[in-house]
C-alpha cells in the first residue's frame, strides 16, 4: 500500500501534515513516521520539530487509513 499523507496531532494542539512519495511502496506507517520525527528513548516520546506527538496516523492516496 502507498503512503501519501501522514497527520500527526502535536500535544500543543496542532495538526501537522506530512507529505510522503506516493511512489514508494512496501512501507508501513511507522517506518514512514520514524523519518519524519525524533525518537527520544529517555522520555518515552516523540517530537516533530520540538513538540510532542501525541498520536499520528497515515492515509492512501484514496484517504483511506494505512497500518
Amino acid at each position: 500500500m502507498e503512503i501519501v499523507a501522514i497527520i500527526m496531532h502535536l500535544v500543543n494542539g496542532s495538526v501537522v501534515e506530512a507529505s510522503v512519495s506516493a511512489t514508494v511502496p512496501g512501507l508501513v506507517c511507522n517506518e514512514v513516521v520514524k523519518k519524519y520525527v525524533v525518537l527520544d528513548t529517555k522520555k518515552s516520546e516523540m517530537r516533530y520539530k520540538g513538540e510532542p506527538v501525541f498520536l499520528y496516523y497515515c492515509k492512501d492516496k484514496k484517504g483511506k487509513l494505512v497500518p
